[in-house]
């Protein structure tokens, strides 16, 4: 789906759990997105699986080098999420 696709209201309502490797590790969950492709880059960095995505180990997201966020850790949605959407299992 092209960045022009994306509704509007899909930046304030989504939210993207990735793993920060570096310079500590820790999951943290992003809900608040400037643009739509920041959104998209945030889903993209939740989702990257080292080496098997694109032969990198870390992808980069707002400066910073993450993995998916479901690799370190159990992620709980937020209280208000209607939907879910699990990427990978």
């Amino acid at each position: 789906m092209a960045h022009s696709q994306l509704a509007p209201a899909a930046t304030d309502a989504a939210a993207a759990a990735a793993a920060a490797v570096w310079p500590t590790i820790r999951t943290r969950l992003f809900s608040t997105f400037q643009t739509r492709a920041d959104l998209i880059n945030a889903v993209l960095a939740s989702c990257h699986l080292p080496t098997l995505s694109d032969g990198t180990l870390t992808t980069k997201f707002r400066g910073q080098l993450h993995i998916d966020g479901g690799l370190l850790s159990v992620v709980t949605p937020p209280p208000q999420a209607a939907h879910t959407v699990l990427v990978c299992r």
